[in-house]
């Protein structure tokens, strides 16, 4: 529920109060549904800062319902005419001139000329404009929205009947003026007067916005003022009505609780209640009769809630009965079968129930009467947000397609300026005073429904396509694909941190179709083989327009950034707050940047592998002159992990030994140490990514794409400095000891975010399903899954002339921070597993080399990548001299499973 700040206590409790009172003995679904609506209109500045007026509300009221518009005029001209009588009759004291026999008949010229111009205002003006209209709007692909969106902002449907029906009030006049009296003829001659003079002020401002609305400026304030206070509150409301039914036991709006609770072995086994339709069985108990076809409005939850409680202590004294006799008794299920906003007609099952006896005349009663059904709307078409973007998106593929850049780019700022308004319009505080948006709720659609915010973004897929299908013909909509993320991260608001995450995926569905594009015009080459062991290239001039566009989408990738803080920053949590933002949106760029780069080397795409895999170097490389206090990570725990974002700054700075740095907090501190946790999580991912190619290399051979950027990966750019000083941690034994244990044993909840990025990763290796299948799913990947692949890296790192026991020893000596026995003992663990699989693996080839060196040319490639003269390598056990063993034999697979086995032991914890 939306909250508001403590200056607007007394108007929330104020509103609170009316709603109270307008809902009545009842309390109905909608009351509920307003309440939330309006305190999401407090809290919201945009929907303040650009509302709509009370004429513009009236006119669109109108346009939704004409004819009560046209009653309503009708009441008020006549309501008028007594007012001006009375006004007069009580200013002079006598009745008026107008009213005289004389006077009503020199005024019947004047009614005839009144009806004249009132016909010819009718049958020029309206059909003339609105055709004229319709055929300028024709040319556009979203031409039917264009049109609904002019209907609505011009009111030219209610100013038109009203027309029409003014002529039909004088023409009834004209004929029944000769039997009247003249005073009555008088009387509707000053009513239509009224009636006359309000509809030249709806003709003039039907002309008036007909001119405004066809300058593309207002033409586009318009669509956002129809997306804005229109389509986005109508499909809340209608969402809301369901979200808040199926949530009214949580609510405490409704008793009982769903059957799924029943799961949980501690919780009550009686009676259920399901709210949410989703069965088919059941015996129905509470129907009802519709003569026409309507639609459920509206819920009286006070009389729903009573034939609830009624049939639930029915079922509950009928469940116990069965115990006594029976222990395995089955209680009842109640089960909803519809939910608001169904079109129902005939006789219309309300509730089933299962395994439990029927609701009582009374339960019956007040459950029908709770349901309120009214029939269906008016012919007005509308649109909600998704189809009003889909039109848009449209329109935006029509103008790409035919190659004019001006009107895409034209079309392209009308689609982002209206999704940057949605997204704005949607912002929120909830009751806890964080920051929220109406776009993260679901759409109500069933299982594994997505959020608003999600179906925005998949509306852009057919102009991407279109944009991807274009490449070889017209570039241009490519490259302004390529902006379009960076240019609504810009636009939209920090907070929820899910939307500007969402938009990044916008980004990589560009890059997937393009994919497709380079997967489509290899196989036309002949290629057939193209793999993580197989490499493909696109011939000229394909290749070098392939190259142009996978640079296009790198310089926009790179460009994407959160927008900046509203508000200079002055104290430490709200820097804390400020850096944690922008740390979690740069952990979910690199993890998509990491999949991507799999994604590339699985259809052995090497040259788009090189580019991504250079902006996943490049993060680090732009980002580290920002955390220039590095001497910070000594003093953090190495298992602390960016799980710890989730703390307060008051925990960060009272358990992580930060204070030794520095005796008071600076604003640069929380900035400086969610860089080094998000440089972490970097060389994390960049570890399982070098784990999750080396599985999926065939023969270990240098050219396979796997291993050219495994190699890239464990040595970095030549020429780039940060890239190589990041790779040098594969050269230094506790470097790669640490990686380990803060993966393996660093907190639960990091452990579960590596493994969904291993599962994310596997996706790209899966074929397309055919829709309509049902698959099984395949096994979650996690990390122990990558043990083979862990023992072939580490195989290829270790013994060598700076991997030895002496240097993790010195080096933890060195450290402030400690490590727990529990640390100890996993690290002891896990070197025992993996020296047990790895004298397992060397025992299954009947004593020789081992099964693992079938493997061994990956071996060799990653140790003739690191070390310029791998044939000789030195091998330190303790404090014993090296003893030299040439690498890939039968002594060399001893001593490092002898040397895997005492590392940790050699490791002094402090």
């Amino acid at each position: 529920m939306p909250s508001i700040s403590r200056e607007q206590v007394k108007p929330r409790l104020i509103s609170r109060l009316i709603f109270a009172l307008r809902r009545g003995p009842f309390d109905t679904l909608s009351s509920h549904v307003d309440q939330w609506i309006r305190e999401w209109s407090q809290t919201n500045p945009e929907r303040r800062a650009c509302c709509h007026g009370f004429a513009p509300r009236i006119l669109h009221s109108a346009t939704e319902h004409p004819v009560w518009f046209v009653l309503a005029i009708l009441e008020l001209s006549t309501l008028l005419a007594l007012l001006c009588v009375f006004a007069v009759l009580i200013i002079t004291g006598h009745q008026p001139s107008f009213l005289s026999s004389e006077f009503s008949k020199g005024v019947k010229p004047y009614f005839d000329v009144v009806w004249t111009i009132q016909a010819t205002i009718t049958a020029v003006v309206y059909p003339i404009i609105i055709a004229f209209v319709a055929i300028l709007l024709q040319r556009r692909q979203s031409s039917k929205v264009d049109l609904q969106i002019y209907l609505y902002s011009t009111a030219a449907l209610p100013a038109g009947l009203s027309a029409l029906g003014l002529i039909g009030a004088l023409g009834l006049q004209y004929l029944v003026a000769f039997t009247l009296a003249p005073q009555g003829a008088a009387w509707g001659m000053i009513a239509s007067l009224c009636w006359f003079t309000i509809n030249v002020c709806l003709t003039g401002c039907f002309l008036y916005s007909t001119i405004s609305f066809l300058h593309d400026d207002n033409r586009l304030r318009a669509f956002e003022q129809y997306a804005v206070h229109i389509a986005l509150p109508r499909e809340v409301r209608q969402y809301l009505n369901k979200h808040i039914m199926w949530d009214a036991q949580q609510l405490g709006l409704l008793p009982g609780r769903p059957s799924y609770q029943r799961l949980d072995s501690g919780a009550d086994q009686g009676p259920s209640i399901d709210l949410m339709p989703y069965g088919t069985d059941g015996t129905p108990c509470v129907t009802r009769r519709l003569r026409r076809r309507s639609q459920l409005s509206d819920v009286r939850m006070r009389l729903f809630a009573a034939g609830l409680s009624r049939w639930l202590a029915q079922a509950r004294t009928h469940w116990q009965g069965d115990l006594s006799h029976d222990a395995d008794a089955r209680a009842a299920d109640l089960e909803l079968r519809v939910e608001p906003g169904d079109m129902k007609s005939g006789n219309v099952t309300l509730l089933v129930v299962k395994n439990g006896p029927q609701p009582d005349w009374l339960a019956r009663l007040l459950i029908r009467r709770a349901f309120m059904f009214r029939s269906s709307p008016g012919s007005v078409q509308t649109y909600n947000t998704g189809k009003l973007l889909q039109e848009l998106v449209s329109d935006l593929k029509n103008e790409t397609a035919a190659g004019r850049e001006d009107g895409t780019q034209e079309r392209l700022l009308a689609l982002t300026h209206v999704h940057t308004a949605l997204l704005d319009a949607g912002r929120f505080v909830d009751e806890n005073g964080a920051a929220a948006n109406v776009a993260c709720m679901k759409v109500p659609a069933g299982f594994g429904s997505l959020s608003l915010y999600q179906t925005w973004v998949s509306d852009y897929s057919p102009w991407l396509e279109c944009v991807i299908g274009m490449l070889e013909s017209n570039p241009r909509g490519f490259e302004l694909a390529c902006h379009v993320t960076h240019r609504l991260a810009r636009e939209v608001e920090r907070e929820p941190l899910e939307i500007p995450n969402d938009l990044l995926r916008l980004h990589g569905r560009l890059i997937f179709l393009l994919g497709l594009w380079w997967l489509s015009k290899v196989e036309d080459q002949g290629s057939i083989s193209h793999d993580a062991a197989h490499e493909a290239q696109l011939r000229a001039p394909r290749a070098g327009i392939y190259g142009k566009a996978l640079r296009q989408w790198v310089g926009g990738w790179e460009l994407i950034r959160l927008r900046d803080a509203p508000e200079p920053i002055t104290s430490v949590e709200a820097a804390w707050k400020h850096a944690t933002l922008e740390a979690r949106f740069s952990m979910e760029r690199i993890q998509q940047t990491a999949e991507m780069v799999f994604a590339a080397v699985v259809r052995g795409d090497t040259q788009a592998a090189r580019l991504v895999l250079g902006s996943f170097f490049n993060w680090f490389a732009q980002t580290s002159h920002r955390y220039q206090n590095t001497f910070l990570d000594g003093y953090l725990p190495p298992t602390l992990t960016v799980s710890a974002l989730d703390a307060g700054w008051a925990e960060i700075w009272a358990q992580y030994h930060v204070s030794l740095v520095e005796t008071e907090p600076s604003l640069d501190a929380p900035t400086n140490i969610c860089g080094i946790l998000v440089k972490r999580f970097w060389e994390d991912l960049r570890h399982l990514l070098i784990l999750l190619l080396l599985e999926a290399s065939k023969d270990g051979k240098r050219e396979e794409p796997a291993m050219q950027v495994v190699l890239f990966l464990l040595r970095g750019y030549v020429d780039d400095e940060e890239s190589l000083e990041s790779a040098r941690a594969y050269r230094d034994a506790q470097q790669v000891l640490l990686l380990l244990i803060r993966q393996h044993y660093a907190s639960q909840e990091y452990m579960l975010r590596l493994n969904d990025f291993l599962n994310n990763v596997q996706r790209h290796q899966w074929s397309e399903p055919i829709p309509g299948r049902v698959y099984t799913l395949p096994e979650s990947e996690d990390l122990s899954s990558l043990s083979r692949s862990l023992l072939l890296l580490l195989l290829s790192l270790a013994p060598a002339r700076e991997f030895s026991v002496d240097t993790i020893e010195r080096f933890a000596l060195s450290q402030n921070s400690e490590f727990d026995a529990r640390l100890h003992w996993k690290a002891q663990e896990l070197a025992r597993e993996l020296s047990k699989e790895l004298e397992d693996r060397r025992q299954s080839n009947s004593g020789t080399v081992g099964a693992i060196l079938k493997h061994a040319s990956i071996i060799r490639e990653i140790r003739a990548g690191l070390s310029p003269s791998p044939d000789a390598i030195s091998i330190h056990i303790g404090n014993a001299p090296p003893k030299p063993i040439d690498p890939l034999t039968e002594e060399w697979v001893t001593e490092a499973t002898k040397w895997l086995g005492e590392l940790p032991e050699k490791v002094q914890w402090v």
